[in-house]
């Protein structure tokens, strides 16, 4: 696997094969520790300079599989750094994250509601200068619903604007890949 650079595209694939290797570890070990108990058997019907070479050279060779698996290999941090890789560009996924925050955002409307039923219930409770702070925070509160509806809004629209381009991009691509295979065929029935 190359893993120097990562296309979108390719990095289910990419997970999966790095997903594929490290079931395969478990397997690898196990015949490690065969081979080590075989190696006791051949080993006592060998002399002892054979013997000592083997003993030396056997673990050397097998040195890095029992490692791989350990907490924060690079195995692990490529792992980590992929997943989150494709969930931040996942922009589908965070159209919907975005939608569903102001679904969420709107249902704060009734709880402002509520809040301004309680305020003027306790109008002839409180003093002016308590009523006009509780005026103040409802206000703020009002606002700052407004602007992060607002906020929402214009990332989902963006978001969607780049949707529609990648759609674009991506249909504009698979025309000229058709295109150059055509081109690929002609070139060699011409040949």
């Amino acid at each position: 696997m190359q893993l120097r650079y990562l296309h979108v595209r390719g990095i289910s694939r990419v997970m999966s094969q790095i997903d594929n290797l490290l079931s395969k570890i478990v397997y690898g070990e196990e015949q490690c520790a065969v081979l080590m108990e075989e190696q006791q058997k051949i080993v006592q019907f060998c002399d002892d300079a054979l013997a000592t070479s083997i003993r030396i050279e056997f673990p050397g060779q097998f040195d890095g599989v029992g490692t791989i698996p350990g907490e924060d290999t690079e195995v692990d941090v490529l792992t980590n750094s992929v997943t989150e890789l494709s969930s931040s560009l996942s922009l589908s996924g965070r159209l919907e994250y975005l939608q569903s925050t102001r679904a969420e955002l709107s249902s704060t409307n009734e709880d402002i509601d509520a809040l301004e039923a309680s305020q003027k219930q306790l109008k002839g409770c409180l003093s002016p200068s308590d009523i006009k702070t509780v005026d103040q925070k409802i206000w703020v509160l009002k606002n700052q619903r407004t602007e992060l509806d607002h906020e929402l809004l214009m990332l989902c629209h963006e978001i969607e604007d780049k949707l529609g381009q990648r759609f674009k991009f991506e249909s504009m691509q698979q025309k000229f890949m058709e295109w150059a295979d055509y081109l690929e065929k002609k070139v060699k029935d011409h040949d």
